[in-house]
């Protein structure tokens, strides 16, 4: 009896599993897709609005994302810093992020600079989204960028740089005085001198005389060598 009932459980317990994976699968499928909302936040130093030229990115700028919507009847507002790139990212909820009306119905404000020297709000406020990326089924829209400014432009921004852009050289030919350059004066041209003289041909040079044939040296003939002396008796006496 106990065995049975153990099994009994057991074919329970199995099947539960099996009810509850199909549901959570099911309940997968049909979930849709996330939404995110990324921007960049830095320092327009110069004044120069959508240029790139003389801005800084800011960390730890605050940012507030509000999908608050009366019609809608949805509330969601989440305040975010921006990352070491300037770079900040909401995560929507399902109910907003699966209505692309709803999510254009979101607007993303500046709230503090964490670069005191750059304070100033100039873009603070946008409503303006497009779909920038579509990653593990999370639709990314970006809302551009934000910027601060200074309170005054510093004097580095007074400042012409050496070597200038095309663009910038474009701009400042308006400040080029158009009037002509001043005539310069071209002396006449030297009369051309003569020819030099040909110079004369030289004679030829004369034949040397041929260098008269020595005689070849006279070989001496050997000295007769003496003859040998012929012996002289000795005077020895006989015993």
């Amino acid at each position: 009896m106990g065995f049975y009932y153990m099994i009994s459980w057991i074919a329970l317990l199995a099947l539960s599993h099996i009810c509850f994976s199909a549901a959570y699968d099911s309940t997968n499928q049909n979930h849709p897709p996330s939404a995110m909302i990324v921007g960049t936040v830095y320092c327009d130093t110069c004044f120069h609005q959508n240029s790139s030229r003389n801005y800084q990115l800011i960390s730890g700028a605050s940012v507030m994302v509000d999908c608050s919507n009366q019609t809608t009847k949805t509330s969601f507002r989440k305040a975010v810093k921006t990352d070491n790139d300037g770079v900040f990212r909401v995560q929507l909820p399902s109910e907003i992020g699966k209505h692309v009306k709803k999510i254009k119905g979101c607007s993303v404000k500046l709230q503090s600079s964490n670069e005191p020297f750059c304070a100033v709000a100039a873009s603070a406020t946008s409503s303006s989204f497009h779909l920038k990326s579509t990653t593990n089924k999370i639709h990314v829209f970006s809302s551009g960028f934000f910027t601060f400014r200074p309170l005054n432009q510093p004097e580095l921004c007074y400042q012409r740089p050496s070597v200038e852009g095309s663009s910038n050289f474009e701009a400042s030919k308006d400040t080029i005085p158009s009037s002509p350059l001043p005539s310069v004066n071209i002396s006449p041209l030297l009369p051309l001198l003569p020819p030099l003289p040909t110079l004369p041909t030289l004679p030829p040079l004369p034949n040397l005389p041929n260098i008269p044939q020595l005689p070849p040296p006279a070989t001496p003939s050997n000295p007769l060598i003496p003859g040998i002396p012929k012996q002289f008796p000795t005077n020895e006496t006989k015993p």
